[in-house]
């Protein structure tokens, strides 16, 4: 068994160790990822270990898909450089096609790479990096956050101040415009009162899977979004997701909507309210939100509407509602870590804010001293320099060189005479 010094393990031990043999590449592998520092804790091990079991399990198929693409994306522009050479081709379309593969292939393998890493390595590495943003006049420097809000305190705060001010700002914007059209609308045309924000919690039952639920509810949504729009209900809107444990601890998944809206129905159960469809053909009953909600998703419990609030700001009010959801973290005594592993499941890859079309107000950051636009100047530096571990054991699962045990030392390391490490 041959010997190395390891000088950085996490059991600080100065004596030194050895490891089972195999070929170099092999072992320099494994030293590195032994020798790299372990991610900061951030919670029970346990649970911790039941949420990285669920998202390593959920993502295994999205993570092939990409390992695949990346492989298929490689041989292609491989054959587009054997082309060239080969066969003497100077079409001009060649290296163009060359750097596009290679493009598609670099996304999908840190698309790929991101996507195996676990859960509390990306936590870690939060305010670990910076970068640098200049104006006119000034340089500034800026710690980068690991996106993680519902994991991480700190981006959890960051992001909410962000979402508060943007959704209260489009609110603000798209508010005072449709009161304009109202205002300038004849008074025997006029439909219901004075526009205003209506807050609307959107709720239908659980089964249980919380991936499978999102899906459910978002088509649900969107047919109901159809149907105001059609309606004329309202015409702008945000809304947000949130999920709760339950009363059974299931994972209970439902909307958070904000609406501008002179007047939203919630329901027409008088049946006499009928609307011919077309000549000769049968009269259709109004529906109102109560009714098209149940259509769309059966068994649903009753929508909850909120009135404007004209004694506030209802642009702030509505962004604070938005935002708070947005950003709300994983309870720990709240939910289970397989729970909190299929809530981070259901929510990847979606949208934090759905919005209606043009509700974004795009404004340029500017210097208020000198009037120039902020610039990118330092981006920041690879998660290869701060949690080189991290990137190892992401690199071994996508590859499948070794099974790799994320709660557990990768190797059996020993002391000097052979004593096992305790």
């Amino acid at each position: 068994m041959q010997r190395v010094a390891l000088s950085n393990l996490h059991h600080q031990s100065d004596t030194a160790q050895a490891f089972s043999t195999g070929s170099d590449a092999a072992r320099s592998v494994l030293v590195l990822g032994t020798t790299a520092p372990t991610a900061k804790p951030f919670g029970n091990p346990e649970w911790v270990a039941d949420m990285e079991y669920v998202w390593r399990t959920r993502t295994a198929l999205e993570l092939g898909r990409l390992e695949t693409r990346a492989r298929t994306m490689r041989r292609a522009a491989a054959d587009v450089e054997r082309m060239r050479i080969e066969y003497g081709r100077q079409d001009v379309l060649l290296p163009v096609m060359k750097v596009q593969a290679l493009r598609s292939a670099e996304w999908a393998e840190a698309r790929a790479r991101a996507l195996a890493l676990s859960r509390e390595h990306v936590v870690s590495t939060c305010d670990e990096r910076w970068r640098s943003v200049a104006c006119g006049c000034k340089r500034y420097e800026f710690r980068v956050g690991c996106d993680q809000p519902q994991l991480c305190v700190k981006c959890r705060q960051r992001h909410a101040s962000k979402w508060w001010r943007r959704i209260a700002r489009g609110m603000d914007a798209a508010l005072r415009e449709e009161r304009r059209r109202w205002y300038a609308t004849p008074g025997h045309r006029r439909r219901g009162m004075l526009p205003g924000i209506y807050l609307i919690t959107l709720t239908a039952p659980h089964t249980g899977d919380m991936v499978a639920d999102r899906e459910r509810i978002g088509r649900a949504v969107r047919k109901l979004l159809k149907h105001a729009n059609k309606r004329e209900w309202w015409s702008t809107y945000a809304l947000t997701w949130e999920a709760t444990s339950g009363d059974d601890g299931l994972g209970h998944v439902h909307v958070h909507l904000a609406v501008i809206s002179a007047w939203v129905p919630y329901t027409t159960a008088n049946v006499d309210e009928v609307q011919p469809r077309k000549k000769g053909e049968r009269k259709k009953a109004r529906r109102g939100l109560h009714e098209v909600w149940m259509d769309a998703i059966p068994g649903a419990i009753q929508p909850d509407v909120s009135p404007p609030n004209r004694e506030r700001n209802e642009a702030q009010s509505a962004g604070y509602y938005l935002a708070k959801y947005v950003t709300k973290g994983i309870d720990p005594d709240e939910f289970t870590g397989r729970k909190a592993g299929e809530l981070l499941c259901a929510f990847r890859n979606r949208r934090k804010v759905s919005t209606s079309a043009g509700f974004w107000e795009r404004t340029l950051p500017m210097c208020e001293c000198c009037q120039q636009p902020y610039r990118l100047v330092g981006a920041p530096c690879s998660l290869q320099d701060i949690a080189p571990g991290a990137v190892l054991s992401s690199m071994s699962e996508r590859t499948r060189y070794r099974d790799v045990e994320r709660f557990a030392f990768q190797v059996s390391l020993r002391r000097a005479d052979d004593t096992p490490l305790v």
